[in-house]
């Protein structure tokens, strides 16, 4: 391996004796000087970056000057006469490099491309490389010409995001900067009355406003004229609904055209006349929920669209899904209305940050089509408040597929773990591409909230959870402090993701329980315990505190462990038999098996609950064991306020050997979230089977009753 002193020199090869023709330019060549010439005084910056950026690499000699000594490599930057769409120029000539553009922030793109994408060097300072050089050969004759980027605007919202060097040297936007008014917020904005509310069925509600008030535009117009005055750059502002279905149907929305489910006539018509009230500000409208449609009139120049793909299939490629023809419509409709149609997608997984979530390439494949149909502006949503699996990655590989997204994915990939990960670089690039193209070519979906099990169907492989957190461990001791510090949040990620994975499993293979014939019974095993405790170890190496969107802490998560783990062995009469639904079940929860499989729940709605919105849940469970003698029956229940779960009204049970239902004694609990467990006592007397029924409370019945493990087991 070179040293980093080693940078650019053009070397020739002989052709034969009488000519000599360049065949490579050979990088990291030693004791060579860089001179960077520049004649345009608006590139000095410019300039200096890139003296900077190769000062990092090599401790040769990097210096501007207008005239360059022989022997020195030389790398002009120039701005050039070119009027095509071309952004930026970067070729090899006369022993040296130069770059051109039109503009400043051509030629910093153009440096950045030839940072990242050749010499595969990247330039954050936020975050150092640790990239170890080698020598490098490119074409004499390259010449890499780069059309301008395929999105007028592009923000990958992650942490990193934030970061302005990041920004800078991917050219993303921010939504803090770019934006005056932004999502569902125009409560937070401006200072609402009773007037600007909705109707809903003939009565006043405050969850939705009136696009149709009068009120309510006088103070979006007050906000709007002293936000332009206060941040003149923070010209875009999004009009939209607050984030519910609900649709104001008061006489004037009516008649300009609402329906219950539809209130895009309202909405735009308002949107239409802040446009023309602020010409130099550009508006949106959000395709979303009861705004998804396109509206019947025209909308004014400066109306845009940002379009969600939240009622879109998740991690599948959508021209290959079964909605393609509904997504394009939809699509074609919103381009005959307006020229300009951004796109609202999601990158991460929202109820489980930590999962790594593997949908780059699948992302890109829609990218590329959606630009094809008309879409020329992404917010890809990540989450700005905590690490989220892979996410620093995520980060760099889209910032990068959004200026373009026809670059090698792949390679990307590889150049971010080349850079921060110079030890452990091809365990995690073999894993990460892996998942990545399992989860590419599985057509199954991958949504953005809900539990693992989607995981383990999709991507998801246990042996090499297990294998990749093995291999790192091994290399961690070896790594730099700086690479330690950079996997401590990816084995974070990994260990959470092999504990969620144990956990769904239960006393199945691969589950948090091993079959003890000693005891006769399932105990947790020791390598679930040391997970756990490498996981809350380098959570906090990483100051990682939330698990979700819905704020979950690492705190919590660990407790509920440490609670399961008190009932170190797992028994029960009925373990691993298969529960027959007499009621009907839910279409997402049609196995009852998972009641039986040693899984518990948690605080989270999404692991081990079986979850019904029916009116009762009758279920029978055989008991295959001739016990006879007291039992007590375990079950399970969630009470989650914010997803609309509520403890069930009653039990009652009937065994078969008397066939009478017996009214167990009523769930009497406060209303806050949580895990509640209750058990009754019961006499078997060689009964084949038992049934169980569950019914809600009257004031809940639209709501949703979750259950998890129903254990029997004979009585102390």
């Amino acid at each position: 391996m070179k040293p980093l002193s080693f940078l650019l020199l053009i070397s020739f090869s002989v052709q034969c004796a009488s000519s000599r023709i360049a065949k490579k330019l050979v990088l990291f060549e030693p004791n060579t000087a860089i001179c960077i010439c520049t004649k345009n005084e608006d590139f000095q910056s410019e300039a200096l970056y890139l003296a900077g950026n190769l000062e990092k690499i090599n401790h040769n000699k990097v210096y501007l000057s207008s005239k360059c000594r022989v022997g020195e490599l030389k790398i002009n930057i120039q701005k050039s006469l070119f009027e095509t769409n071309t952004f930026f120029n970067i070729f090899a000539e006369n022993n040296g490099l130069t770059f051109e553009a039109k503009s400043k922030a051509g030629i910093r793109r153009a440096i950045n491309f030839f940072l990242i994408h050749v010499l595969e060097f990247i330039p954050y300072s936020s975050k150092p490389s640790l990239l170890n050089f080698e020598q490098k050969n490119i074409p004499a004759d390259f010449t890499y010409v780069s059309e301008i980027p395929s999105f007028v605007y592009r923000e990958p919202y992650f942490q990193e995001n934030y970061q302005a060097d990041c920004r800078s040297i991917h050219q993303t936007n921010l939504l803090d900067e770019s934006w005056g008014l932004w999502g569902h917020n125009i409560g937070k904005k401006i200072k609402t009355s009773p007037r600007m509310f909705s109707q809903i069925d003939g009565i006043k509600n405050d969850e939705q406003f009136c696009f149709s008030s009068i009120e309510l535009q006088v103070a979006l117009s007050q906000y709007i004229k002293r936000s332009l005055f206060d941040n003149p750059e923070a010209t875009k502002f999004m009009i939209a609904p607050n984030d519910n279905m609900l649709s104001c149907t008061c006489d004037d929305c009516k008649k300009n055209g609402n329906s219950e489910k539809n209130a895009s006539p309202a909405v735009f018509q308002m949107i239409n006349r802040l446009a023309q009230q602020f010409p130099k500000a550009q508006f949106f409208g959000l395709a979303y929920h009861s705004t998804k449609e396109a509206p019947e009139f025209d909308l004014k120049p400066n109306v845009s669209i940002m379009l969600s793909t939240i009622h879109w299939p998740k991690g599948v490629i959508l021209e290959e899904s079964g909605r393609v023809n509904q997504i394009k419509t939809q699509i074609e409709k919103w381009v005959s209305k307006t020229k300009q149609i951004f796109l609202w997608e999601y990158a991460i997984h929202f109820d489980n940050y930590l999962s790594i979530y593997p949908t780059i390439l699948i992302t890109q494949t829609n990218l590329q089509w959606l630009q094809k149909l008309g879409i020329n502006g992404v917010f890809l949503q990540g989450t700005e408040e905590s690490y989220a699996g892979f996410s620093d990655l995520k980060y760099f590989v889209f910032a990068e597929l959004l200026l373009n997204p026809e670059f090698d994915a792949f390679k990307l990939i590889q150049i971010y773990c080349k850079n921060f990960f110079p030890l452990s670089k091809d365990i995690i690039i073999d894993f990460y591409t892996n998942a990545e193209y399992r989860a590419s070519v599985n057509k199954l979906p991958l949504d953005i909230y809900g539990g693992i099990n989607q995981d383990l169907r999709k991507y998801f492989l246990f042996g090499d959870q297990k294998e990749v957190i093995e291999m790192l461990n091994k290399t961690y001791a070896d790594c730099s402090v700086d690479e330690r510090k950079n996997l401590n949040p990816l084995l974070s990620a990994l260990y959470f993701g092999k504990l969620e994975a144990m956990r769904v499993q239960g006393i199945k293979n691969n589950g948090m329980y091993s079959f003890n014939s000693g005891l006769n019974a399932w105990k947790i095993n020791d390598e679930l315990k040391s997970d756990l405790k490498r996981f809350g170890e380098m959570a906090k190496l990483s100051d990682i505190k939330f698990l979700g969107e819905s704020k979950r802490t690492v705190t919590d998560y660990l407790n509920s462990w440490f609670e399961r783990l008190k009932l170190d062995t797992y028994v029960s009469l009925i373990a691993g038999v298969a529960p027959v639904f007499i009621s009907n079940p839910d279409e997402d929860y049609k196995n009852a098996d998972m009641l039986t499989d040693g899984a518990f729940g948690f605080n989270d709605y999404f692991n081990n609950w079986l979850i019904s919105k029916s009116e009762s849940v009758h279920i029978k469970i055989p008991i295959v064991t001739d016990y006879n003698g007291f039992a007590r029956i375990e079950i399970g229940f969630l009470q989650n306020l914010r997803h609309n779960i509520f403890l069930p009204k009653f039990v009652k049970i009937k065994k078969s050997s008397d066939g009478k239902w017996l009214n167990l004694p009523s769930i009497q609990q406060s209303e806050t979230d949580g895990v509640f467990r209750f058990s009754w006592e019961i006499q078997l007397e060689g009964d084949g089977f038992i049934e169980l029924l569950f019914e809600k409370q009257d004031k809940y019945t639209k709501f949703a009753n979750a259950l998890d493990e129903i254990r029997l087991f004979p009585s102390n």
